[in-house]
């Protein structure tokens, strides 16, 4: 778990941008691996921050999640995007407490990353 520099005074889209740069992070390590360990065939992420950590956030975790991995995939360069759709590794987020929920924001991601245009974003 990573805990949040302090965000009593944040607005959601501060928190958004503070969980961006660690999945960032979490995102470049896990490049890093799939080049050095390719045996490794999965990655499973646990949130950022979630329960008691979320503080008057809680609600909103899941899309602050998803809008967070998103943004952090979108500063990736194009071919580090590319590396990661062409991967035959899975990701797994542990949660959500229902299926129905999770096939949802699952299906939202994937259809974001597939909708990537071909340019590189500028960090």
């Amino acid at each position: 778990h990573h805990g949040f520099p302090s965000v009593v005074n944040a607005d959601e889209s501060m928190v958004i941008a503070i969980q961006t740069y660690v999945y960032y992070n979490i995102l470049q390590e896990c490049l890093l691996l799939m080049r050095t360990r390719p045996c490794i065939q999965k990655f499973r992420f646990l949130p950022i921050s979630g329960g008691s950590y979320a503080g008057s956030f809680a609600a909103a975790m899941p899309r602050i999640t998803w809008a967070a991995l998103y943004a952090a995939v979108r500063l990736l360069s194009l071919e580090n995007q590319q590396a990661l759709l062409a991967s035959s590794c899975t990701f797994e987020m542990c949660l959500f407490s229902g299926a129905l929920e999770f096939a949802d924001a699952k299906a939202n991601i994937l259809q974001r990353l597939l909708s990537l245009p071909e340019e590189e974003v500028e960090h």
